[in-house]
């Protein structure tokens, strides 16, 4: 028992070349909107970086504000100006 195998018309080939043929353009479209895309990642992970980066200086620069405030005010020249000022009624710090 053979089966009798059909054989591809020219019409079918065209048909099928035509659509490998918008396949291949579809790829390569895909293939450069990923590669696009791959590229802003890159570029939005090195402004993120960047951007912590900054963050971490300004807490630090904010913590060494602080440390320098706290001084001020427990100082003893700062206490005598409070004690002062209170006397006035006018106080500073709370």
């Amino acid at each position: 028992m053979f089966e009798s195998q059909a054989v591809p018309s020219l019409e079918d080939l065209a048909r099928v070349e035509v659509r490998l043929e918008e396949l291949q353009f579809e790829l390569s479209l895909t293939q450069e909107a990923r590669m696009r895309l791959e590229q802003e990642i890159r570029r939005l992970e090195q402004r993120l970086a960047a951007r912590g980066a900054e963050c971490a200086a300004l807490r630090s620069r904010l913590a060494e504000r602080e440390r320098y405030v706290a001084a001020i005010h427990t100082s003893p020249a700062w206490r005598a100006i409070e004690a002062i000022r209170d006397l006035l009624g006018r106080r500073w710090s709370s």
